[in-house]
């Protein structure tokens, strides 16, 4: 399971717990507004123990343990464990988010208080060897050429992609251990616009961490630590990891980057653990920050099946219709389920480029799944949104 989606499951119930306890309704009767927002602001999150999670069933338990006012911002705080069918928790997040004035947004200063920066690697004072430079998804399997024999390293959809362009340099970053630049090109038709909160298009702060780990997985691949590895695949590495969140990305930016500082490469128990701190940049400003990404490269059962087809070199657009229920409120959910595609080929509808059916899907407006109709029709502009 991507580690956004672990995010996500431990994170969503916190939206809906802020809302059942009217935290936001003190917000807007101070600020005498009803057009505020939501936000994840920073979390520190412990992976306990990888488990299996296909065929189980996720249960969330998030308990609310502070709020206070700061001015024009409400910020409330959350203790959340998961669990596998009632057992022991194996993920724990202590998070806090904010509620906010959307003019907040209109200026965002970041982490550096409003001052941009190039690219780590673009700063004259780090000047190195040039970046190995590869264009996704289209080189990508100039990198996967690497690992020989069977794997299960490569991302099985382009819906798990999130970078158009990738560079490496070895023995490099903050840290002197290797570094790696992920590079996308903002398109207003991305997917995840959509799939945010209602008539609030940015992009999810979990989809900004999985930028990283898609850049530290392809730098580990790179690399040849997959190496001497029978059928390698990568798993999340148990402990303690971090994230900050100070901007947002949505349709207006042109550019997000994100930069893999990696900080430790272990050899041990048959696996590689690798680990890194890393930042997300939206137009030169850095927006995210995040402190001890893990990963590990553990070996699998032999077969020739398990490494995946390429993605398409013409690098296919992922439409809304194909995505994940990101704005779901359920507590607990079926893993095996996540994934199931529901509509395996909606037509795209001229009124809203097909994120009716992608909004259906998640809200079950739709009569079937096979409808073409377009669902926003279907409902008043005032009551589009039925009740939950």
């Amino acid at each position: 399971m991507p580690y956004s989606i672990l995010m996500e499951i431990a994170l969503q119930t916190c939206g809906v717990l802020t809302t059942w306890n009217k935290a936001p309704l003190t917000l807007a009767r101070t600020c005498d507004r009803d057009n505020i927002l939501f936000r994840n602001l920073d979390a520190t999150a412990k992976l306990l123990r990888n488990v299996d999670l296909r065929g189980k069933t996720i249960r969330n338990e998030s308990t609310a343990t502070g709020y206070s006012m700061l001015g024009e911002m409400g910020v409330q705080k959350f203790k959340t464990k998961l669990t596998i069918d009632g057992g022991e928790p194996f993920y724990e997040v202590d998070s806090s988010f904010g509620w906010f004035i959307p003019e907040v947004f209109e200026k965002q200063i970041g982490l550096d208080n409003g001052k941009t920066t190039p690219a780590w690697h673009l700063i004259p004072k780090n000047a190195g060897p040039q970046p190995v430079v590869y264009a996704l998804p289209t080189e990508e399997a100039r990198i996967f050429s690497k690992v020989a024999g069977a794997h299960s390293l490569q991302r099985r959809s382009a819906q798990c992609g999130y970078l158009d362009k990738v560079s490496f340099i070895a023995n490099s970053g903050m840290h002197g251990k290797g570094y790696a630049h992920g590079h996308k090109t903002v398109d207003v038709k991305d997917w995840f616009f959509s799939c945010h909160f209602w008539c609030d298009a940015v992009m999810p702060g979990s989809l900004g961490v999985e930028s990283m780990h898609q850049a530290m997985e392809l730098f580990s691949v790179n690399q040849g630590l997959a190496d001497g590895i029978a059928n390698p695949s990568f798993e999340h590495d148990r402990g303690v990891t971090k994230w900050k969140y100070r901007g947002q990305l949505t349709p207006k930016n042109k550019v997000l980057e994100c930069e893999v500082h990696i900080k430790k490469v272990e050899r041990a128990a048959g696996g590689v653990t690798v680990v890194a701190d890393g930042f997300l940049l939206v137009d030169s400003l850095r927006v995210y920050s995040t402190t001890d990404l893990r990963i590990r490269i553990v070996p699998g059962a032999a077969s020739a099946a398990a490494v995946p087809a390429p993605l398409s070199a013409a690098g296919t657009k992922v439409s809304a219709t194909d995505t994940p229920a990101f704005g779901a409120r359920s507590t607990t959910r079926s893993a095996t389920s996540w994934w199931t595609s529901r509509a395996a080929a909606r037509a795209s509808c001229a009124r809203c480029r097909g994120r009716c059916s992608a909004r259906a899907r998640r809200r079950s407006w739709s009569s079937t799944a096979s409808s073409t109709r377009c669902t926003r029709a279907r409902w008043p502009r005032a009551s589009r949104r039925p009740t939950w």
